[in-house]
């Protein structure tokens, strides 16, 4: 193989080795985000669950607390008090859900004292229905202050819910952006190292065709200069004592 093309064989097959390599890497990478987008869109998916619980527990208290001040019934009061229980269970486990998150921390400061006083008015509506009757705590739920608390929770919980879902669609278009990068550098690594290859092999099969033309050209010379020796014959030669031709 001719030494002018020795190191542009060598070159081109480090060069498309890198191209795959880098390939490789990109691909390895785009799947490491690719996991870690998928735990942060699960974590979104658990956020938003337990705020639904959240307000399903809310939506068990009002009911079980309007019930009993309707009907006076203490059956109303047993999902209630159940609900009541669960709620500050359900709130740490909102705290410690959104711990990685600092903004919905903030949000959380806002919704546990907002959700704590609903409950506290819920417990002055039951209590007040046990001890004064359905009148007056009729006309205390009709002073509106019991609904404006659960609408400021219910407005809290939206917000958190519209955060999460403001945070998935990000990390979703993130995703998206890492896996059209990924395909395109594929593409082009794949592309480039096919040229390469390509022409590294063109220039094998170049030297190689040289190789041969150049070792049947040296064959022939060989065979003429064999028939020239072969077709001069013998000749005798003589010499003075000096060494010179003397015939």
């Amino acid at each position: 193989m001719k030494s002018k093309s020795l190191p542009l064989l060598i070159a081109g097959f480090a060069l498309a080795v890198g191209l795959l390599g880098a390939m490789a890497w990109l691909n390895l990478r785009h799947a490491a985000r690719a996991e870690e987008a998928a735990r942060w869109v699960a974590h979104t998916q658990l956020v938003r669950h337990e705020l639904d619980v959240l307000r399903s527990l809310l939506q068990e208290v009002e009911t079980g607390h309007r019930g009993f001040v309707l009907t006076g019934l203490p059956t109303f009061l047993e999902p209630y008090d159940v609900a009541v229980a669960r709620l500050e269970t359900q709130l740490k486990r909102l705290r410690e859900t959104t711990a990685t998150v600092l903004r919905q921390q903030g949000m959380l400061d806002v919704l546990e004292p907002l959700v704590r006083q609903k409950l506290e008015r819920c417990a002055q509506l039951v209590a007040m229905r046990r001890t004064d009757g359905f009148a007056p705590t009729q006309a205390e739920v009709a002073t509106g202050r019991g609904q404006a608390a659960l609408d400021a929770v219910r407005a809290e919980i939206a917000r958190m819910d519209a955060v999460e879902l403001q945070l998935l669609a990000a990390r979703r278009a993130e995703t998206q952006r890492e896996t059209d990068f990924a395909r395109a550098m594929t593409l082009i690594c794949s592309g480039l190292s096919l040229v390469l290859l390509t022409g590294v092999f063109g220039l094998v099969l170049r030297e190689n065709a040289l190789r041969r033309r150049a070792n049947f050209a040296l064959r022939a010379s060989e065979e003429h200069l064999a028939v020239t020796l072969h077709s001069i014959g013998d000749a005798v030669l003589t010499t003075d004592a000096l060494g010179r031709v003397t015939r």
